[in-house]
């Protein structure tokens, strides 16, 4: 069952609770036969909602002045807020796969992050999104991971909690701030709100979280800078959670960060080989670091571990 059948069955199970409050205690009959029809729809929602789906599968719903009940909405903002969608998972698929956007230019269309309208979402008016890779019904699909992470990027760059605001930059490229933007400010401007459903995620994303996005966004810069002169003493290296401590020379200060994909599997096979000594040893290493500048906040500065350059002999 797609989550386009899931969405349909529970707004007749909510419709049919609405009936049941309407019928007049009296009526026993009625209520018995809409209570076994609620029944039946309760026990198939709970059966899909057990099923595994390996694929990408994501609910879109619109809300406010676009949308005219559950019958309609503007064509004019609903392809314009699908598309900027449909840019944000191919950009973050692009950005999980390498660590980066290209500086300039065009982000390349990856079909691995194709995403194909199936049908419409009642309760409210959307659309039903899912992935388009075949090979995705028989294993866990790469895409699914990243569309339930950008549902939670999207979430958290309107939330009142400002630290999951932060979180959410972390886990971002600096180029897509510019279409985080543009998407909130299409939803602002409509005076449009959103939900997202997607397997066990529900998220509702309402007007002042739509601003409250689209002002962090638009007071906050983000850069990245790659150095490869960087040494430091190696005191941990975790490819599993990957994470990284190192203590700088000559100032001792130590820092913390994530290691990139490709580093981690590069680095799993390092430590395979025989004699390769890494940790508590200096390293001259590559890393992007990434300054985050936000009003009112001294400049917080996030590293990324890419690349052990060479070792400094006799460390």
């Amino acid at each position: 069952m797609n989550l386009l059948e899931i969405n349909s069955l529970a707004a007749e199970a909510e419709s049919i609770k609405e009936l049941i409050n309407q019928v007049p205690p009296a009526d026993l009959v009625s209520k018995f036969q809409l209570g076994k029809k609620l029944e039946r729809i309760n026990i198939q929602l709970a059966e899909a909602s057990k099923a595994e789906i390996h694929h990408a599968q994501l609910a879109v719903l619109f809300g406010g002045k676009p949308v005219f009940g559950t019958s309609s909405i503007l064509a004019g903002f609903a392809s314009k807020a699908l598309s900027m969608l449909d840019k944000i998972i191919n950009q973050q698929f692009s950005f999980g796969e390498n660590g980066f956007l290209p500086e300039r230019g065009r982000v390349r269309f990856n079909e691995s992050s194709n995403l194909a309208i199936t049908g419409l979402a009642h309760q409210s008016f959307g659309f039903v999104l899912e992935e388009t890779n075949p090979n995705a019904e028989m294993i866990d699909s790469g895409l699914s991971k990243i569309v339930e992470q950008t549902v939670d990027i999207l979430s958290d760059l309107g939330a009142e909690n400002y630290k999951s605001f932060e979180d959410a930059l972390d886990k971002t490229d600096p180029r897509q701030l510019s279409v985080f933007k543009d998407f909130f400010k299409h939803l602002g401007d409509s005076g449009a709100n959103l939900r997202f459903v997607e397997n066990e995620v529900d998220r509702y994303i309402d007007e002042f979280s739509i601003e409250r996005a689209r002002s962090r966004i638009e007071n906050v810069s983000v850069e990245d800078i790659e150095d490869d002169r960087i040494i430091g003493k190696i005191l941990g290296i975790t490819p599993l959670s990957k994470k990284f401590d190192i203590e700088l020379s000559p100032s001792s200060e130590a820092i913390k960060g994530s290691i990139s994909q490709k580093f981690s599997a590069e680095y799993l096979e390092r430590i395979a080989q025989p004699n390769e000594d890494i940790i508590g040893k200096v390293w001259q290493v590559k890393m992007k670091i990434r300054e985050i500048n936000e009003p009112n906040k001294p400049a917080r500065k996030i590293y990324t571990l890419l690349e052990l350059v060479k070792k400094i002999p006799n460390s």
